[in-house]
């Protein structure tokens, strides 16, 4: 509802003074879209062969044992320490540097 204020103008109830509710809305829908849209391919392994040396955030180091690609998940063996673990590919980029 629509309220007239001392000037005589009216203003949505949403609005802030000075700043349209269209342009809050097209700022809120351009970034949905932003984080719908797939990373950039860069960063995303393409292969990641047995072997391949992957360094962790942190400095850790951890050698790829196994690929189910089928699944989507890979097989992480540490190379310093004696620990293993199953990640998925798509989210080795939030924890791991790109292989050089």
């Amino acid at each position: 509802m629509a309220r007239a204020n001392s000037s005589g103008s009216t203003s949505s109830p949403r609005s802030r003074p000075g700043q349209p509710l269209c342009s809050l809305r097209s700022r809120a829908c351009g970034s949905r879209s932003s984080l719908r849209s797939p990373p950039p391919r860069g960063s995303r392994p393409a292969t990641l062969p047995p072997g391949t040396l992957l360094r962790r955030f942190d400095g850790a180091i951890f050698r790829v044992r196994q690929v189910i690609a089928d699944k989507g998940f890979v097989e992480l063996e540490g190379v310093r320490e004696p620990y293993s673990e199953y990640k998925k590919i798509d989210e080795l980029r939030f924890q791991f540097a790109a292989p050089e």
